[in-house]
């Protein structure tokens, strides 16, 4: 009987399928509760970011590179050619106005001079003897003319008058002829003087010697143009800085303004200065135009060398007292929040990102400009006067200091 009953429950089971049913009724629900949340849209909630407008001294700056010179540099040359003698001085040595620097070999001129002057005394003495001729050639046509006219033409002949007269004519031409070759000589002679003082190289100025060109028997040309000898600074505690403006800047610099500069010897010194001349005449380089603008430096440390680079800041504008903003103040724009639909997202594929553009600030004028400020948790807009910028900081009228700006944002 028993082994009846087990045949009959193998051949008909009992239905379990409502158990089934109960178990995937359970995991639907999960999987819809599952889904709900991780399909639910969201909602960034934003956050602002605020500073609050401080009181403050302020300038606006132009930057540019520039390079030192003294203020008065003279190259000293040859005027003659010759084969260098001496020399007195070198480099970074003092020199005063008229101090020999060095001097150039002089012996063929002295013995050019020697001829020249010995020329002179013969032209000399030869003119004397034409003076002693023509006394007697004077006092024979005097004479026969003087007898000519007492006899009315009998003695002498009209043919010897003539001739005497012709003879005193000759003296006196010889006598002009000597005259302009010793003055010839004598030309001869200043200008072989001139280029035996021209010999001695001296400085023109009282300065400091920056470059020396030659050394002791070395020969210098000074037939085409004058050789350069020496380089000769007058006074290095003061000194020029040049610098080249943009044509778009230099509308803004004016004579007087203050300059802070530095260089690369001297990386943790400021050096100040004033803005001394402004070129008229422009130069283009790669198309852009600049005007060139010197500075007037004082150097009594002796710390500036002529052909430094220095990194210069010209002060254009300056304000005291005013309320301050960060750059980023002006060019926040608040924006609604962001919805992000996670229907296109995976759970195995991370959401691309998108990049944000890069911008480059454009130079801020001064004038009505509109900024956000939080009021109540919500940007609210507000104008304010620009007066000034500097390129981090701005200057601005208009709001007080206990007002809260956005600069910016930042999500949750």
């Amino acid at each position: 009987m028993q082994d009846q009953q087990e045949i009959l429950q193998t051949l008909n089971p009992k239905k379990r399928w409502w158990k089934w049913g109960i178990f995937a009724l359970v995991v639907c629900i999960a999987v819809g509760i599952a889904g709900y949340w991780y399909y639910k849209p969201t909602q960034q909630k934003i956050s602002y970011l605020v500073v609050y407008p401080t009181y403050g001294d302020i300038s606006a700056d132009i930057s540019a590179t520039g390079t030192l010179y003294p203020l008065n540099e003279v190259q000293i040359g040859s005027q003659i050619s010759g084969m260098i003698k001496e020399i007195y001085v070198d480099t970074n040595d003092i020199v005063t106005q008229g101090q020999v620097l060095a001097k150039i070999d002089d012996s063929k001129l002295i013995q050019q001079l020697s001829r020249y002057q010995a020329q002179l005394q013969g032209a000399k003495a030869h003119l004397l003897s034409l003076q002693s001729a023509i006394k007697d050639k004077k006092w024979q046509y005097e004479r026969l003319k003087k007898l000519y006219k007492q006899s009315k033409g009998q003695f002498p002949s009209f043919a010897e008058l003539q001739s005497a007269e012709v003879a005193y004519d000759v003296a006196k031409a010889g006598i002009l002829t000597q005259e302009a070759t010793i003055a010839e000589i004598q030309t001869n002679i200043i200008s072989t003087q001139l280029d035996l003082d021209h010999t001695i190289i001296t400085s023109p100025i009282d300065g400091v010697v920056l470059e020396r060109s030659v050394d002791v028997g070395q020969t210098v040309a000074a037939s085409f143009s004058s050789p350069e000898l020496f380089k000769v600074a007058q006074n290095l505690q003061e000194m020029k800085l040049v610098v080249k403006i943009s044509e778009s800047d230099i509308g803004q610099i004016a004579l007087g303004q203050p300059v802070r500069f530095s260089v690369d010897a001297y990386p943790n010194r400021i050096f100040k200065a004033k803005v001394d001349k402004i070129n008229y005449g422009s130069s283009t380089t790669d198309n852009i135009v600049s005007y060139e603008v010197s500075i007037y430096v004082k150097n009594d440390e002796m710390l500036l060398r002529p052909g430094m680079s220095a990194m210069v800041h010209i002060q254009v504008a300056s304000q005291k007292n005013i309320l301050l903003l960060p750059v980023s103040a002006l060019y926040f724009v608040p924006k609604e929040p962001i919805t992000q639909d996670k229907k296109s997202s995976s759970p195995l594929i991370a959401p691309m990102r998108k990049r944000p553009m890069a911008s480059t600030p454009k130079p801020i004028k001064e004038g009505k400009r509109t900024i956000y400020i939080l009021q109540n948790g919500k940007p609210t807009k507000q104008e304010v006067i620009v007066k000034i910028f500097n390129g981090k900081l701005v200057g601005v009228e208009g709001i007080s200091e206990d007002v809260e700006v956005i600069s910016g944002v930042k999500s949750k």
